[in-house]
């Protein structure tokens, strides 16, 4: 997506039906865009504030109950060694 965004662009106006300027100017927007720092889209770091949050707002509507430790949720075992580390 980062490397062919106008491609990827394409491909998703196809599957959407938007017009592939549209879904190009999108894609050129959320490979561009960062939350704290964070960029929405990523080689596959996990980010454990964010997994922290998640979980906090689906406790807080009801979808889901109990303690939930985000380190339990990941397995790295398959990650490429510079993505292992949690951040």
């Amino acid at each position: 997506m980062q490397d062919h965004p106008e491609e990827s662009g394409s491909i998703i106006a196809k599957v959407y039906n938007l017009d592939p300027a549209v879904a190009t100017e999108a894609m050129r927007n959320l490979i561009n865009s960062r939350t704290k720092g964070v960029p929405y889209w990523g080689p596959g770091d996990f980010y454990l504030d964010g997994l922290r949050t998640a979980i906090k707002v689906q406790k807080s509507v009801g979808a889901i109950s109990g303690d939930v430790k985000a380190e339990d949720l990941i397995d790295t075992r398959y990650l490429a060694d510079d993505l292992k580390a949690l951040k």
